[in-house]
């Protein structure tokens, strides 16, 4: 196991990587990236629901939802404004999750081949 090292217990390492999973799961989903996309293209300025459903020609409900997987996920943040509620980058989650991103494969990129008795099939 590559994460036994980097944290306390298997408990925390099954978290980890439980999280990683619910992450990529949300990334999967073309929309919830362009929502990320946009809210990037800026980040000091904040977008609400109908400014991000106008652009991306997306019905306000559908990009409704996605703000809620990526709110539960800390990728973004909100702030209310009267009636509206603004959406931006949680700039801070983002690079703790890039950081985690990097731990796991850079695992994976050192590693030249799966198991030590491993040969290339010939081609």
């Amino acid at each position: 196991m590559i994460y036994t090292r980097v944290y306390k217990n298997e408990q925390a390492m099954k978290d980890f990587l439980s999280t990683l999973a619910e992450l990529f799961k949300a990334l999967g989903d073309p929309t919830r990236l362009n929502v990320l996309q946009l809210l990037t293209l800026n980040p000091e300025r904040q977008l609400c629901v109908g400014a991000i459903a106008r652009r991306l020609g997306v019905t306000q409900p559908a990009v409704s939802q996605h703000l809620k997987v990526l709110k539960h996920l800390g990728l973004v943040k909100a702030s209310r404004d009267g009636y509206h509620i603004h959406y931006s980058i949680n700039q801070d989650m983002l690079a703790s999750y890039k950081t985690h991103i990097d731990e796991l494969f850079t695992g994976v990129l050192t590693d030249q081949s799966p198991c030590p008795d491993w040969q290339h099939p010939a081609e």
